[in-house]
């Protein structure tokens, strides 16, 4: 899996299918969908939103961007499903991490 990992590090806001995350790992997709579950304990799409998550808190962390240009740059294609994943996967909203770590 550090293949897969390394791939979203090197493309980050490239749009990773299931099938091709698959491919990538040199599975087919539905033996990928159990194998990565059992060895990660979170589903390829939730894995894949935490990925992005944590390069979303490293831009915020480091730079003073809108959260629409993070939410993009991050890999996410809409602001709103950056933040309804992020509120669904760190139980606060990205504008709430973003004043934590950048305060006015």
């Amino acid at each position: 899996l550090g293949v897969l990992r390394e791939y979203c590090e090197k493309h980050p806001t490239e749009d990773l299918s299931l099938q091709k995350a698959a491919g990538i790992v040199g599975l087919e997709r539905t033996s990928f969908c159990t194998y990565f579950h059992d060895k990660v304990g979170v589903c390829f799409h939730d894995w894949l939103a935490l990925q992005r998550i944590e390069n979303a808190e490293n831009l915020m962390r480091s730079r003073d961007y809108p959260i629409s240009h993070v939410a993009f740059m991050a890999g996410f294609h809409s602001v709103s499903a950056f933040q309804r994943n992020y509120k669904r996967l760190r139980g606060i909203t990205p504008s709430e991490y973003k004043k934590r770590v950048r305060p006015v």
